[in-house]
């Protein structure tokens, strides 16, 4: 992790239905705000093709499919950033950008803070992001990611988190919202947005 110091971490994660991961690190190639800086791209390619088991010492345990990629994302200026892709269930993945989420700057690290003033941006970053990669829900948050709202611990990957199991219904007031800045879902090609912030 020395690519991304310090914390807590601002997130940016996208449920989507699960594409060939190489189809997936392409795309990311094709935003013209993501650079992807990672000297063993085809060895972190590779580690999610294969996976590894959850309890090595137990071979019916679940696959556990996911790998990191470094990036430096232009968004208010470069940004390092790591993203965390996992397949969660069965035909869904989660993409996960994790930028360092602190207010003030940390130029020692080279890391740009991320002020309140900048929500907006994030989140629009966010909605192009869900209609580049075809998502079906995504967020913005501090430490946490759009699975919150499926309000489960089951160990992933798991049914629970399928994308076919989303619905604009899950995003309520039964769960702790503090940490969200938004959440955003395709609805039929549109995206609806609840905003947390002012």
């Amino acid at each position: 992790m020395d690519w991304l110091r310090g914390g807590p971490f601002f997130e940016l994660s996208i449920l989507l239905k699960e594409v060939d991961i190489n189809d997936l690190v392409d795309k990311l190639f094709e935003n013209q705000r993501i650079k992807i800086i990672d000297d063993n791209l085809n060895e972190k390619i590779d580690s999610y093709i294969i996976g590894y088991l959850y309890d090595e010492d137990d071979l019916d345990s679940v696959m556990i499919h996911s790998t990191s990629i470094n990036l430096i994302v232009e968004l208010l200026g470069e940004r390092k950033s790591i993203v965390f892709i996992e397949r969660v269930a069965d035909e869904t993945q989660l993409l996960n950008l994790c930028f360092y989420g602190a207010e003030h700057d940390a130029p020692e690290w080279g890391q740009l803070g991320i002020k309140d003033k900048d929500y907006k941006y994030f989140v629009d970053f966010l909605v192009e992001l869900i209609n580049d990669f075809n998502g079906i829900a995504g967020a913005v948050a501090y430490e946490e990611d759009i699975l919150t709202v499926y309000a489960s611990n089951s160990i992933r990957p798991d049914i629970v988190y399928s994308y076919k199991n989303f619905s604009s219904n899950l995003i309520s007031e039964q769960f702790d919202l503090k940490s969200f800045i938004a959440i955003c879902w395709n609805n039929e090609g549109l995206i609806e947005k609840r905003i947390f912030y002012d």
